[in-house]
């Protein structure tokens, strides 16, 4: 599996830009891939429920605060939560909004599971890899060559990839059987 560098790399190389051996080089391209390079893996990471990045967690209710209006609890989310996918099964019609990194609900007790900041990129699938280098290589081609064209093929190939990703993604695992709601319950 590629490393962090590894994944740069390939982005800098995609976009016609010389290697860099660290994010640390005193180089042009290593500072902007300084910056880029996590805002892209979590833009990445949000983008699709990845069953590389899947966590549960108990909710730690927010001690001493309630929420202004619509709802009675606050909870805080784990630090390295990226999205809320789902309340825990249990919890199925209970309504919920995430407002900055709290869920709000009225129930007094949560669960959820979540798509966590998985840093570790040899955790994750090849394919999701792929895309990553290009929606990187999207980020970083207008600051390193100033080359709008170049920033747009390197889009539309994150584009044309990501629904592959997803796709291999979302068959590895049973199919999460569907909520039940007043229409499927009235057939």
């Amino acid at each position: 599996m590629p490393t962090e560098i590894e994944v740069c790399n390939a982005a800098l190389m995609a976009i016609g830009v010389k290697p860099i051996t660290s994010l640390d080089d005193a180089i042009s391209s290593a500072n902007v891939l300084k910056v880029w390079y996590p805002i892209t893996r979590d833009s990445v990471l949000r983008a699709h429920p990845w069953n590389f990045a899947e966590k549960r967690a108990v909710l730690a209710l927010v001690a001493g605060e309630t929420p202004a209006m619509d709802y009675a609890y606050f909870f805080q989310l784990p630090g390295d939560c990226l999205r809320v996918r789902k309340l825990s099964d249990e919890a199925v019609d209970i309504p919920y909004k995430v407002e900055g990194n709290r869920l709000l609900m009225d129930e007094a007790e949560g669960s959820i599971l979540y798509t966590f900041r998985e840093t570790n990129i040899s955790a994750w699938d090849p394919i999701a890899v792929e895309c990553l280098i290009f929606r990187l290589a999207s980020n970083v081609a207008f600051p390193l060559k100033q080359d709008a064209a170049l920033v747009k093929t390197m889009f539309e190939l994150y584009k044309d990839r990501l629904p592959d990703a997803q796709s291999v993604d979302a068959q590895e695992g049973t199919a999460d059987a569907p909520q039940c709601n007043d229409l499927l319950e009235v057939r």
